[in-house]
């Protein structure tokens, strides 16, 4: 949740920054807050633990720059199967895409500008991101190995 408020509030800023220079950046004017918490319930569903505010915010962002790239959005409780056991309704009917009347245009700009609101704040964070997978993944090997010789 703190990632969320977080990147509402950056994009809440930059945008009236980039409307004061006549500039918005396509990703602040898209993304809106039903979006963002639709990537916060994700984030809660497939993340287990968390270890601080860096590591959320780069779940956040990751998943927000999938979900870009892939142009698509699924609205978290219609149609998700992953639900299904806590929220039997939430299984009925087909998922939908949030980003289904949002024109391609309008996506490939957002998914230009991602990088761009931000970029030394980004890297730092992306860095910090893949830093921390591929330490998992590292230390996943290095458990998995272990069992196989025990």
């Amino acid at each position: 949740m703190t990632a969320c408020r977080i990147v509402k509030t950056f994009m809440s800023k930059e945008k009236d920054k980039r409307l004061a220079e006549q500039l918005p950046l396509p990703i602040s004017t898209f993304l809106r807050s039903f979006y963002m918490k639709n990537i916060t319930f994700y984030c809660m569903l497939f993340t287990k633990s968390v270890t601080g505010v860096y590591q959320a915010l780069g779940y956040f962002l990751g998943f927000l720059k999938i979900s870009l790239e892939e142009e698509s959005l699924p609205e978290f409780f219609h149609g998700n199967y992953l639900l299904q056991n806590d929220f039997p309704f939430c299984a009925e009917g087909g998922q939908v895409n949030l980003f289904e009347n949002v024109s391609r245009d309008t996506l490939i700009n957002a998914r230009r500008s991602f990088g761009t609101c931000c970029p030394s704040y980004l890297k730092c964070l992306t860095r910090r991101f893949l830093q921390h997978i591929r330490n998992n993944v590292h230390n996943n090997q290095t458990v998995r190995q272990l069992r196989i010789r025990n």
